[in-house]
């Protein structure tokens, strides 16, 4: 086996097993879970992991990314390890790859314009001739994506629709991705179908019937 032993009997560490890994050790067992296709989740419990599971996520993706985000904030995904996966994605897939973005919230008029993210995704796709396989939607009620009963939404990466995918619960309807304290509550999982099948429904839906599209002109 490698050197992180992701094949325990239940085929999970705990919480407390996970924040102990250095970030070498963090990165080997995800490398290795990727690569296994293993179907056991990996707790998300930093900002560093939340960028080692995006990364190796689409590194995977072979024709779609989905993502639901409060925003695109810049803390996150203006990181270089974050933004340079999305465009080798595009690279990779010679803008033929999709990259569909709904975000929950837009603080004002007309800012994913001027996200440097957004932009940057915008160029590339150009580059190839390919914009219109880059989509941004905004959430009509996001209180249709809240866990039931509850006060707490949830924002998703999933590629392929049925590929690996991460998953994060936030605290309350206020808070998001890049809130730090916020990462303990995400996990990832490169082998579990049937929750990539429940997350690709639920973007599908969303998309379809909760959203409107951003003019990215």
């Amino acid at each position: 086996m490698k050197n992180i032993d992701i094949f325990k009997k239940s085929q999970e560490l705990n919480k407390e097993e996970f924040d102990s890994l250095s970030l070498e050790e963090y990165k080997q067992l995800v490398d290795d879970a990727a690569e296994e296709k293993s179907n056991f989740m990996i707790n998300n419990g930093t900002f560093l992991h939340a960028q080692v599971l995006f990364k190796k996520i689409i590194e995977n993706a072979n024709d779609s990314i989905s993502l639901v985000s409060q925003e695109c904030t810049r803390k996150f995904f203006n990181k270089k390890e974050v933004y340079e996966t999305f465009l080798d994605f595009i690279e990779r897939t010679k803008g033929k790859g999709k990259i569909i973005i709904i975000v929950e919230k837009e603080n004002n008029e007309g800012e994913l314009k001027k996200n440097p993210f957004v932009l940057m995704l915008l160029e590339h796709y150009s580059r190839f001739n390919r914009p219109d396989s880059f989509e941004v939607y905004k959430l009509i009620d996001p209180n249709k994506i809240k866990i039931k009963h509850t006060n707490r939404l949830f924002h998703f990466l999933l590629v392929d629709k049925e590929g690996p995918y991460r998953f994060q619960v936030c605290k309350d309807m206020e808070k998001c991705e890049c809130e730090e304290d916020d990462y303990a509550d995400a996990v990832a999982n490169f082998g579990n179908k049937k929750g990539s099948k429940i997350l690709s429904n639920i973007f599908e839906e969303q998309l379809n019937n909760n959203t409107v599209k951003v003019s990215l002109n």
